[in-house]
């Protein structure tokens, strides 16, 4: 069975002591889930590495969590090919494929 990995989920209402996050005046709209990791690329590109690496042996799926824009879900996307073709580039197998999901979550 193929294992959906959700990419890091963390912002000012889910904090994490080693990774500094500016304040907000509501973390809940803020800057968190794929919004943070965009601002933040190296996170996001270390995941993916290992996504692409792993996926290319064992079913593996992607989702990014926090999405709440179709322009979030391109850039996301777009970080992902840049990582696909870096491990291209180093002779790195990566999978034929990559099912990619959005957690898409608004708050109330």
């Amino acid at each position: 069975r193929p294992l959906i990995l959700r990419t890091l989920d963390v912002g000012a209402d889910k904090p994490l002591p080693y990774l500094p996050q500016r304040p907000e005046a509501n973390p809940f709209l803020g800057v968190r889930g794929i919004r943070l990791a965009l601002e933040q690329p190296e996170l996001l590109e270390t995941q993916l590495r290992a996504v692409l690496r792993t996926a290319a042996e064992y079913p593996l799926k992607v989702m990014f969590p926090m999405v709440a824009t179709l322009e979030e879900y391109r850039q996301a996307k777009a970080v992902l090919a840049d990582v696909r073709a870096g491990l291209e580039r180093a002779g790195a197998p990566t999978p034929d494929e990559l099912d990619v999901g959005v957690m898409i979550e608004v708050p109330a």
